[in-house]
Order: C-alpha cells, then structure tokens, then sequence
C-alpha cells in the first residue's frame, strides 16, 4: 500500500480523473438547477392557464346570464353555460361549440382553454400546453393519448386526491413535463351527463375528466451544446490532461532510464571502491569515501609506532617451495598479520618481500602511549597466532611451519601523501621507521624486539631481556634494545614480569610474593632511581 501510495502516478492518476469526473459533476449541477428553474417555470404556467380559465368561465358565464333573450327556453330545460343556466341559444346557434365551428365566438371554457392551449405552444420556443382527455367531446379536436399520458392519468384516477406531477427531465429531449388533474365539479358532471356529444353519461363530481400537461425545456437543450464555451473549455483542459500524462509518462521514463544509470554506476563505483580499498589501508579509504582526507601532496611530523614483521629464513623457504605454494603461503600469511593490526588500529602500510609495515597513530590516533600500547598488542598477538597458522598452512603444505621476527621503534616521522602531482603514495618515513627496520634483526625466532622509545611507552606485563646497546648501519648512535619472549611468558602467568640487562635481573611473581616484600621493593627502586637521577 505504502509503495503504491509513494507511485508519482498516482496523484497525477488522480489530477486526470478528477479533472475527467469534474464536468460530469458540472452536468448534474447544471441539470439540477435547470430541472428546479423549469420546475418552477412549469408550476408557474399551469397556474396561469389555470386561473386564465376561470376568469374567463366567471367573467362570461355572468356575461351570457345577463343577456336579454328573446326567447323562452327550451321544452327539455335551459342550456347551461359552465354550470350557469341561460336561456334559449337556438337563434344564436353560432355563438356556442358546434361540430362545424367547434370554437365559437362564446367557447365554453373547456374549449376556450384548449384554444389558449394550442395558441401559445405555437408561440413558445422551450414550452406546450396541452388539454388531453381519454373521453373528447365528438365536436373537438383529440388525439389519442400516449402511454406516459395513459399511466399518468390512470395513477391520478386511483389517489382519493389526485396531485400534480413531474414526468422526463430538463435535459432529455423532450423536456420535463407537469401533469395536472382536471376535476370534475357537480355543475360540470350533470352536464357532461345530459349532452348528446359527451362520451360518458355516469361522471361524477371529483373525477378526473383529463390532464392540463406543461411541458418545458431549456431554449438549449444541451448545457454543453455548440453555442456553449463551456464544452470547449473542457475539451481544453482533457487535452492539457493528456499532455501533462504524456509529459508525466516521459519524464517517468527519463527519471527510470537516469535511475538505472546512476545504480549502474554505483555498482560499478562501489565494486571499484572495494576493489582499490585492497591497495590502500582500510582507515584511508574510509577518509577518501567520507572525504576526509586530503589528495594532496602533503605530509606531517607525528610521533608514530612503528612495527616491522618478517619471516625467519624466507629465502631458504622461497627455495624449497613452488612460487604457487609460496604465493599460497605468503597469501595466508598477510592476511593474518593483516587483520590482527587493523583489529588493534593499526594502518597496514606496505608489503615488502616477505615483511610487513604497519605504524600506529596515523591517520587515527588514540595517543602516543596508547598508540605504542596497541602496537605492542598487535605484535604478541601475531606471535600468538604462529600455531593456528601453520596448522592451516600443512593441510596444502606439510614442509612449511613459519616464524616470524618483530622489531618496533616510537619516534617523529614523516607521514603522509609523498610523490608527484600524478601520483601519490600514502606511506612514512623518517629515521625513526629505520631504526624499526634495522632492530628488527636483534630479534630471534618468534620472539618481540623494541626500542627504549617504545619500552617507555608501554605498560605490560611478561619477560624482558635488554640486549646489548645495537649499532646499525646507518644509524649514528647506539639503539637501546629490549627482547621480548612471548613463550616465556605465557608459560607463566600473564602478570609475571622479568628482566635482565647488564647490572639488572628482575624476576617478579605478583602471585607468589608478599605484599609488604612487593613495597619495599618499589621503595628500594625509587631511592635508587633518585641517586642516579642526581648524577
């Protein structure tokens, strides 16, 4: 539902139909009202031929009974005009209906109105008037009566009070018609019932004799006919409809053709991105994708830790191995020392032969002692992680089991983007990340070497052997080296600490020892750190 809500065709669906609908709602405002003014218009007539013809019965009925007559009347009673006795009309057999002149010059108001009736649905435009009876006077013109006629009359004939009613519809062809009862009184029965001509003799007073019918419709009979603006005016708007659906429908089509493009692209972007985010370390282009990180060239001094990997005895094993058993191995191999330096935060930097360089602070630091913290972790942590290593790499490669040599160094760097405005490396260098690559090599088998700088730095626990103060090449003045022995270590447990160099052996068992010989041990170490500090 909520999807074909959101469908940008629907509210134009929606524009269009209501637009559609709007005339047809225009029509039955129009019908109405034209259908409530000729109702009126109706009612209005019928009471005019109405009132019209007993004015004209009361005002000549009174005329005629007024007249002298010569003479007497007649043997079988007097001639009676609208229920008004008069006398003798024989001489003046002119004067009333007769076959041959069924209007005379004194019609009786029966034929008068019929007259009245003819007379103006010749003279109106939109209007007749009719006096219909299913029982004509033989002396005046009839027609038979339609079946809207017929069953109008025969309803009004069944009701003990029979009412005026509308048939059709303003708008039909032929208009909206008012039937109204013609009624029998006493005086006109007796002489319906007494005249030669009349074609019922048993009428009785309240009956209805025939219909008045008025019949109405509009001078147009169409509110949308050709002379009318307002046809065009919506011929306009279905075609502006039209348009803008086609309009809508194309630039729909554009819109889906631009949206496949562009998820065409973004795949496409997005398979690239991950593609290049394997050449570059993870933290940079996560920079680049947010826009973080600066393209130029351009680098900064930052105080890094630094940390070198390498595997003991490589070109012996690139010797013994096939290069696809070797590209298998090293595969497995950077991949592992991959993941554990950038779980710990480190920026995996280069691939280097058999040797790997990460440096810790750049371009996310936690700070210096965190950062040489970290780096300290991430180097136990591939140490640690030698067994489960080689136990995947003899399932192809039963010869190979792999050791690793570490050295890490803290110092000021250079890091950043170096090379030509065509081309950039993200990398680091400075003295410091050689004195790493260079204490590397006073490291043994499996085993953890790091400067003075980084040993300050850190706060662990294990087995430390300070070596010899190193000279390398390259290197002007002599390095202070620490050896840590992670097998050592985790042969114990984790909170031992030990240390030898040349005038100190520290062996320290938080576990086995007394608290009171622990505090004054570190008291003992602070005066004599204080005398030495005063040298």
């Amino acid at each position: 539902m909520k999807q074909f809500l959101l469908n940008p065709r629907v509210p134009l669906c929606g524009l269009i139909l209501a637009i559609l609908l709007f005339p047809v709602a225009v029509w039955k405002d129009f019908a109405s009202l034209i259908n409530r003014e000729l109702s009126g218009q109706a009612m209005l007539m019928n009471q005019t031929l109405t009132e019209t013809r007993k004015l004209y019965s009361d005002t000549l009925a009174n005329a005629l009974v007024m007249y002298p007559w010569q003479d007497g009347p007649k043997q079988d009673g007097p001639l009676r005009f609208s229920g008004l006795p008069i006398g003798d009309p024989r001489p003046h057999d002119g004067l009333f209906d007769r076959e041959t002149a069924p209007f005379g010059p004194f019609p009786v108001p029966a034929s008068f109105t019929i007259q009245l009736a003819n007379r103006l649905s010749m003279t109106a435009t939109n209007a007749r008037f009719q006096i219909v009876s299913d029982y004509p006077f033989k002396t005046r013109p009839s027609r038979p009566l339609n079946a809207e006629e017929s069953k109008v009359l025969g309803a009004m004939r069944g009701e003990m009070t029979p009412q005026m009613r509308f048939t059709g519809d303003a708008l039909a062809p032929s208009g909206l018609a008012l039937y109204s009862p013609i009624l029998m009184n006493q005086s006109c029965a007796d002489c319906h019932n007494r005249h030669p001509d009349s074609p019922k003799h048993d009428w009785q007073a309240g009956e209805v004799r025939g219909l008045q019918v008025v019949s109405v419709r509009p001078v147009n009979a169409s509110v949308f006919s050709r002379n009318s603006s307002m046809l065009g005016d919506f011929t306009v708007l279905i075609l502006f409809c039209g348009w803008l659906y086609a309009a809508q429908s194309r630039q729909q089509r554009l819109i889906t053709g631009i949206n496949a493009e562009l998820n065409q692209s973004r795949n496409f972007l997005s398979k690239l991105s991950g593609q290049l985010a394997k050449y570059i370390p993870p933290q940079i282009h996560r920079a680049l994708v947010e826009r973080k990180f600066n393209v130029d060239v351009s680098t900064e001094r930052k105080k890094l830790s630094v940390l070198f990997a390498d595997v003991v005895e490589f070109t012996h094993l690139s010797e013994r191995l096939a290069p696809e058993e070797l590209t298998v191995v090293m595969n497995l191999y950077f991949d592992e020392l991959s993941k554990i330096a950038e779980k710990h935060g480190g920026t995996v930097n280069k691939f280097i032969g058999d040797a790997v360089l990460v440096f810790f602070g750049h371009p996310d630091s936690r700070g210096e002692r965190a950062d040489a913290n970290a780096c300290f972790a991430a180097a136990r942590e591939m140490i640690e992680s030698l067994a489960g290593l080689n136990d995947r790499l003899r399932r192809t490669t039963p010869c190979v089991e792999l050791r690793l040599r570490i050295g890490i160094n803290t110092g000021i760097c250079n890091v950043g983007n170096f090379g030509s405005t065509a081309r950039l490396d993200y990398t680091v260098i400075g003295a410091e990340v050689n004195i790493a690559a260079r204490v590397i090599k006073a490291a043994r088998p499996n085993t953890i070497t790091l400067t003075d700088n980084t040993f300050a730095c850190i706060d662990c626990d294990g087995h430390f052997e300070k070596l010899p103060a190193q000279v390398f090449k390259g290197v002007s003045r002599d390095v202070a080296v620490y050896l840590f022995q992670p097998t050592a270590a985790d042969a114990g447990d984790l909170s031992h600490f030990c240390l030898k160099s040349d005038g100190l052996d520290v062996d320290v068992d938080p576990a086995g020892s007394d608290l009171r010989d622990l505090r004054a041990a570190r008291a003992r170490f602070d005066e004599i750190i204080r005398q030495r500090e005063r040298r």
